[in-house]
């Protein structure tokens, strides 16, 4: 991915572009990076945390028993191992451990135990979402069928695949590096750093490919189900008032609760993802927006702002299941009562 970049990249991209031409500063950047990785992002990192684990408490006690719980109880697993990524990111990109005599480079370091980590979460959230919001489509479009279509088991089932799917994207990635040590110039000492096996070459233009299809692939997915579920909630709605019977309006009361509920997720999902969508293609049209390209600077303080609508997409769930989830909302004063 194009905000996951190593030491060594970033100090030649500094090697190679003058100060006086710059549009953002060094300076500038540093301060940026500061300010959004470590403490905006390392806040909301750290209450997300506390607020998935909660999360995933609530939809265990509660029974794995229906598509809904499973569903979100595997969503609140991948912003649960999302967070914890971003919180180690954050602590490898503050200033104190990297100017610290750790012996370890801070940003390899980070590439490998966060960076990746955190790319393979992220988008099993998304596509954990797409799941959710397909299931509220068809609930719309064929009321009838859907607990024939998608069951519990079935459910798992998805969740897990996503999982697996998404971790195996990684594979190459992981299978061509590793940590070991080595000279670092900056100090003159030896430390723990990246290393890249010798077909490192041949595999990333692989990992490109996968990586790039994946991300582009999920969104769309969050995206179009999204819509079709706005529509065919619109579309529907006008011949379900008509009916007066009492049972289809605590039905419709309940249904309607529970796709506005996926409806904000979401959407929240859709907005906070725009801006990494957004970074890439502009850095995929525009060469000089790169790691080693004329904007790096704002290449990197870009991401930054990318990173933290991410950490507010993976945190935001527990207060949308306290506000639309009457069943959510009993558990979680139960479970704080004691």
């Amino acid at each position: 991915m194009g905000f996951i970049y190593t030491t060594a990249a970033r100090t030649q991209a500094e090697d190679n572009i003058s100060p006086k031409h710059l549009v953002l500063s060094d300076r500038d950047r540093t301060i940026i990076e500061v300010v959004n990785y470590v403490f905006l992002c390392g806040i909301i990192s750290l209450f997300g945390i506390v607020s998935n684990v909660i999360n995933i408490v609530i939809f265990f006690k509660q029974g794995l028993r229906t598509t809904m719980n499973i569903s979100f109880f595997g969503l609140a697993i991948s912003d649960l191992c999302s967070l914890v990524s971003l919180a180690l990111f954050s602590f490898f990109l503050n200033p104190l451990v990297e100017n610290s005599d750790l012996p370890i480079i801070s940003r390899e370091f980070e590439y490998l135990v966060a960076g990746w980590p955190y790319v393979c979460f992220t988008r099993t959230t998304c596509l954990i979402t797409a799941f959710v919001t397909a299931e509220r489509c068809l609930c719309i479009t064929c009321p009838l069928k859907v607990k024939q279509i998608i069951t519990p088991r079935r459910a798992g089932a998805a969740v897990c695949a996503t999982y697996v799917i998404m971790m195996l994207s990684v594979v190459p990635e992981y299978a061509t590096m590793y940590m070991d040590w080595k000279f670092y110039p900056p100090r003159n000492t030896t430390r723990l750093g990246l290393v890249f096996t010798s077909n490192r070459k041949s595999v990333e233009g692989l990992v490109f490919i996968i990586n790039a299809s994946l991300g582009a692939l999920s969104y769309l997915l969050v995206v179009v189900f999204t819509a079709i579920l706005i529509w065919k909630l619109k579309h529907n709605s006008k011949w379900r008032k008509t009916t007066s019977v009492d049972r289809m309006d605590w039905t419709l009361s309940r249904d309607r609760k529970a796709v506005s509920m996926v409806l904000l997720i979401a959407s929240i999902l859709i907005v906070c993802s725009a801006p990494s969508i957004v970074l890439s293609i502009v850095a995929y049209f525009q060469p000089e927006f790169s790691v080693l390209g004329f904007h790096s600077n704002v290449f990197f303080a870009m991401w930054s702002f990318a990173f933290f609508f991410g950490s507010i997409n993976a945190t935001v769930n527990i207060f949308l299941y306290y506000r639309m989830s009457s069943k959510y909302r009993k558990s979680f004063l139960e479970l704080f009562s004691r």
